[in-house]
């Protein structure tokens, strides 16, 4: 097998092709133009791929309760940071920390086919302390909502918002 005159052969075109290693497993994906792309991973990253059929619902079966979310938020803040002093390195990966217990807890209280979104920032209290959040998105102000909470100390501050957007 040869390859046309001018191009160079391709592997699928080689007389022996090259086959991965043992210890690799192979998938193939479907790109969106219907062509197959093959993917080579660690062997022990095994994942079942799972593939959903859309449902077509437009509503939510369970709407996302912005003030139970917000009490969440609270009894987070209050256990972690209470009377805390602060500490820019501490701050820095208690953020991320706090983020993923937020996250978890609001995903405790089912709110099924809704992505969630946490945000938290802390700042040090200052004579007149100033922060300015910004966010876009696509928005369906039927389904979709947010929570927020400000935590106050004598040392610090905390902001956590908690955006749901319902995915149909």
């Amino acid at each position: 097998q040869h390859a046309p005159q001018g191009r160079r052969a391709s592997i699928m075109m080689m007389d022996h092709p090259r086959r991965p290693s043992q210890d690799r497993k192979q998938s193939i994906v479907e790109s969106t133009a219907g062509r197959s792309t093959l993917i080579v991973t660690p062997g022990h990253a095994h994942r079942t791929n799972v593939r959903y059929e859309n449902t077509y619902k437009t509503e939510p079966d369970v709407k996302f309760r912005s003030a139970e979310v917000r009490d969440t938020i609270k009894d987070i803040f209050e256990r972690e940071l209470g009377t805390m002093k602060y500490d820019k390195e501490r701050c820095i990966s208690l953020t991320t920390t706090l983020s993923e217990k937020i996250k978890h807890s609001v995903k405790i209280l089912g709110f099924p086919r809704y992505k969630i979104v946490v945000v938290v920032a802390i700042g040090e209290q200052e004579t007149h302390p100033s922060i300015a959040f910004t966010s876009r998105c696509i928005w369906n102000q039927n389904t979709d909502n947010f929570s927020e909470y400000t935590f106050k100390n004598a040392s610090l501050y905390a902001v956590g918002l908690v955006y749901a957007m319902y995915m149909d």
